[in-house]
């Protein structure tokens, strides 16, 4: 075997195993949410949020959003099912809560095809208003 032929062999071998880990990403993702719940019951909220700082260099709202989305587990996996990415799972859980438009812009693009010409240049305005008005 030649080494180009080595090295294309071994980019398959890290593209299946990204392939791999990415789509138990929000299996684990739910799995933290629950044990970081289960840790919050027994600390109090200062003691927590030092504890997500010191143990995993977390701050409060990133150990919270770990917690929503094992609270909201059926709601994320029935809009993005349970072999999508950590960062699908996150904006099902912002559309969720979210106004209409960005529930729309979120969640549309997990099912829809590409938009296509005029719709590329309608979406990008409508980020871009939806940003500003978000500060």
């Amino acid at each position: 075997m030649t080494a180009i032929e080595q090295i294309t062999r071994d980019v398959r071998f890290h593209q299946e195993r990204g392939r791999m880990a990415a789509r138990e990403a929000v299996g684990h993702a739910i799995a933290i949410g629950e044990l970081l719940a289960q840790g919050r019951k027994q600390l109090k909220p200062a003691e927590w949020a030092e504890w997500l700082e010191g143990e995993f260099g977390w701050t409060k709202r990133h150990g919270l959003r770990y917690c929503q989305l094992a609270r909201r587990r059926s709601e994320v996996l029935a809009r993005v099912g349970p072999e999508a990415s950590l960062r699908s799972a996150l904006h099902a859980l912002a559309a969720g809560s979210d106004t209409r438009v960005t529930r729309w812009a979120v969640v549309g693009f997990l099912d829809a095809p590409p938009p296509k010409g005029a719709e590329v240049i309608t979406l990008i305005e409508q980020a871009k208003e939806w940003r500003l008005r978000k500060g």
